[in-house]
This record gives structure tokens, sequence and C-alpha cells, in this order.
């Protein structure tokens, strides 16, 4: 014979623990920390939505800061970055790059002959006009 089992039935039980000392004071740091980089990201969007320089050192290579530090093309840079687009797109190397701009006389920010790494930066700022020539098999 079999006996059927009672279904065993839980009653639901609430458990409520009071936070420490500790716990709330984790709690309104990490809300402090939140509200702070809210704040931060906030300015500085508006800053990039103003043309305003955010961070680092220097301006992206192709610009420059005006008097009141918003970013302006830099006419010089940009010829510089056209013309290294354009040697990319006849299929030089970036030491070809590097070895043309020599021979024309052209020199990074700081007066010394670009070098490689600075090259392919320049060529991944402007990614429509690089993008396909980097990636075709030759």
């Amino acid at each position: 014979m079999s006996r059927k089992k009672k279904p065993l039935v839980l009653e639901p039980t609430v458990v409520i623990i009071e936070p420490d000392e500790a716990t709330i004071r984790r709690r309104a740091e990490q809300m402090w920390k939140d509200l702070i980089s809210n704040k931060t990201k906030s300015a500085m969007a508006k800053k990039r939505a103003n043309g305003e320089f955010c961070g680092g050192n220097s301006p992206k290579y192709g610009y420059s800061f005006d008097n009141d530090k918003k970013l302006i093309p830099n006419e010089q840079e940009q010829n510089t970055i056209r013309i290294v687009c354009d040697l990319r797109k006849n299929g030089l190397s970036l030491n070809g790059i590097i070895a043309e701009l020599l021979r024309i006389g052209v020199v990074s920010r700081n007066g010394k002959p670009f070098k490689p790494i600075q090259i392919r930066r320049i060529l991944y700022a402007n990614v429509d006009v690089t993008l396909a020539l980097d990636h075709q098999k030759p």
C-alpha cells in the first residue's frame, strides 16, 4: 500500500536586518561618489558641447587652443594630416610616410621626426581614409 505524503508547508518568514553604522556610512559614501561622478560627467559633456578641451596636456594632433582654451583647427597640422592620408592612399608604409615627410621638411610638434605610432594614430583618427587600406591584403 502506498501512503500519500502530506505536502510540507512553510510559513513565510520576514527577517528585518537593521544596518549597522558601517553599512550606513558605506552607502552614504557611495551615494556621494555617484553624485560627484555625475556632476563631473555633466560638466565635461557641457565643455565638449561648447568646443572646449576636456583633459590631457595637449590637444589632439591637428588642433590648438585659442586664448579661451577652446579647440581650433591648426592649419599647419591639418595640412600634415592631409599629406599623411594622401601618402597612405598611395600605398606608402608608415616608415615610407615618415621618410617622405622628412624629405619635404615636415616634423612633429616637438621638432623631431614623426614615429610610426604617431603616423598610425593620425591615420586612425581619420578612419574614413585609412580603414580599408589597413585591412587590405596585398
